[in-house]
């Protein structure tokens, strides 16, 4: 390798039982690349929670992986309720640059240890790395570190993403690294400002957890699961009430020919636990679980559902095609929806009419056959597209033209015609 290159990332949050894309997404692609030798830093807050930002975690510099973990107290939080009342109101007065930034404040994380050594970093290393737009230290830091300056926008089809403020932070740092064709296609139309050099890079796919004969399901009966966020899986709510009671719908047919109502079958939901599940038929609620239970869980299951309308890269639609797994997602998520028409790995379902979007997952899914080939697009998609190697080569490339002070629009097009 040649000479170690010096990264910092910016996270709101970080840890190995951190529950969130964005934060998985940072640790991945930090613990790679300190693994090819580099010097890799991550600046991060003591919250644990994304809804008040409190500080939970001790303060102070750490190692996880090889990783510099350095964690600083969050002097402001999440301010309620006033958070959604300006997040409505800036997000309807788009124009406004106080009204996003007021937003922006009352959602927080404020943690002026944080920014102090964004400015230092900003000068001292080759690329300072922010995970997610929408949070008040990234649409700060970029402005403390803008020469060395890269972005993970992770940018939704969400309102606050059209506000000023947001729109100009798009403009302010030397690259962005984006995760599919539709976040980028989003950030070229709203940027207010010059483009930024960008590249579709996402991130790599580990091999999961073999298939283990031995293990023993929640349920013996077939099941959909649904992992993540307890805000991300209330969608499936009406979906799974529907699912239960409505008549005719073809029955699921398994790979052995039996065929099985729906009124038979399981949801399963991982992550967080949510009330509203409570006490609804045929549900199973599970809480956080390692990588190799996750899995297990995967190859096990009928389906995995992301009810979410809000993604810039669906990690767990990847991992459920790794392990043979077919997918549903809604209709309203551009990225999800781009994801299984560009495999072919899954269907697409309107949560916003329950009972159709039950017919849609009974009709869709109901085939064995129809489910392993939907499963096999997938598993080819990720395998040819979500390369380890192919992703820490962008990000070398990227640091290593900040420092030497080389043109990165032709830096990252040669690294796409090297990866082609």
């Amino acid at each position: 390798m040649s000479e170690a290159l010096r990264f910092t990332f910016v996270v709101s949050r970080y840890g190995e039982t951190i529950l969130g894309g964005a934060e998985a997404h940072c640790r991945e692609v930090a613990e790679r690349l300190a693994a090819r030798g580099h010097d890799v830093r991550v600046l991060t807050t003591c919250s644990r929670s994304y809804r008040t930002w409190s500080n939970e975690l001790p303060a102070g510099a750490s190692e996880l992986h090889g990783v510099r973990v350095e964690r600083h107290p969050v002097r402001l939080g999440r301010v309620r309720p006033l958070d959604e009342i300006t997040k409505r109101v800036a997000s309807r007065l788009r124009g406004s640059r106080r009204l996003g930034q007021l937003w922006a404040w009352m959602q927080g994380p404020y943690a002026p240890g944080l920014l102090q050594r964004v400015r230092e970093e900003g000068r001292d290393r080759d690329a300072v790395v922010f995970f997610s737009l929408l949070l008040l230290q990234t649409f700060l830091g970029l402005k403390q570190a803008r020469e060395r300056s890269v972005l993970v926008p992770l940018v939704h089809d969400e309102p606050p993403t059209y506000t000023r403020v947001a729109r100009e932070a798009l403009s302010q740092p030397r690259a962005i690294i984006a995760n599919t064709e539709e976040e980028l296609e989003r950030i070229r139309s709203i940027v207010a400002g010059p483009m930024p050099p960008a590249a579709i890079v996402a991130l790599g796919l580990d091999s999961p957890a073999p298939r283990d004969p031995s293990w023993e399901p929640p349920t013996r009966a077939p099941y959909l699961l649904v992992i993540g966020r307890l805000a991300k899986s209330r969608p499936m709510l009406r979906v799974w009430h529907a699912l239960q009671s409505m008549g005719g719908l073809p029955p699921l047919e398994l790979a052995h020919g039996e065929r099985v109502p729906w009124s038979e079958v399981r949801l399963v939901t991982v992550g967080e636990r949510s009330k509203i599940y409570e006490g609804v038929r045929n549900v199973i609620q599970l809480d956080f679980v390692d990588e190799s239970l996750r899995s297990q869980l995967l190859w096990n299951s009928t389906a995995l559902v992301n009810p979410s309308r809000y993604e810039s890269l669906s990690l767990v639609l990847l991992e459920a095609w790794q392990c043979s797994v077919p997918v549903a997602v809604n209709a309203r998520c551009d990225v999800t929806v781009g994801q299984c028409r560009r495999s072919g790995g899954g269907v697409v379902l309107d949560f916003d009419r329950p009972e159709e979007g039950a017919r849609q997952i009974a009709v869709g899914l109901r085939a064995s056959e129809e489910r392993k080939r939907m499963a096999e697009g997938g598993r080819r998609y990720t395998e040819q597209r979500y390369r380890w190697d192919r992703v820490l080569d962008a990000y070398e490339v990227v640091a290593r033209s900040l420092r030497e002070g080389v043109e990165l629009e032709s830096s990252l097009r040669g690294w796409e015609s090297g990866a082609r």
